[in-house]
């Protein structure tokens, strides 16, 4: 799994387990649980993994601090070219990510009155990494 898909996946499931208020069935919330938690570490690393770049990269106030821009964005500096090309390279690489999956059923549960419906990419989520076959 390409770590900008491992970084999407996290985002998508902290999104979806945020509100504790949400209903969602049992199988369905323990195996994005779960998943949650596997992929936390991961993208952990990839954070300690970019931070370099970043640092390389960005630019920088007078203390030598990286000079964000709403949250988490910044600009770079010079060699944009260069930065574009490790970033990409950090972007694309390959890690082994084991899911627990759950069965179809469980997800079609979702869709019952009591529960509170998953979105668009949440649905499209499951289906590519958690559905058994």
């Amino acid at each position: 799994m390409k770590t900008i898909d491992i970084i999407n996946c996290y985002t998508i499931l902290k999104n979806c387990l945020a509100n504790r208020e949400r209903k969602i069935p049992s199988e369905v919330y323990i195996v994005l649980l779960r998943n949650f938690k596997k992929l936390g570490p991961v993208a952990e690393d990839i954070d300690t993994a970019q931070r370099p770049i970043m640092e390389k990269y960005a630019k920088k106030d007078e203390d030598g601090n990286i000079i964000f821009r709403d949250g988490n964005l910044f600009d770079v500096e010079e060699n944009v070219e260069e930065y574009g090309k490790e970033w990409s390279a950090l972007l694309q690489t390959e890690i082994e990510v084991t899911f627990d999956k759950m069965p179809l059923e469980a997800l079609k549960r979702c869709d019952e009155e009591r529960f509170d419906p998953l979105t668009q990419e949440e649905i499209a989520m499951i289906a590519e990494y958690m559905l058994q076959e």
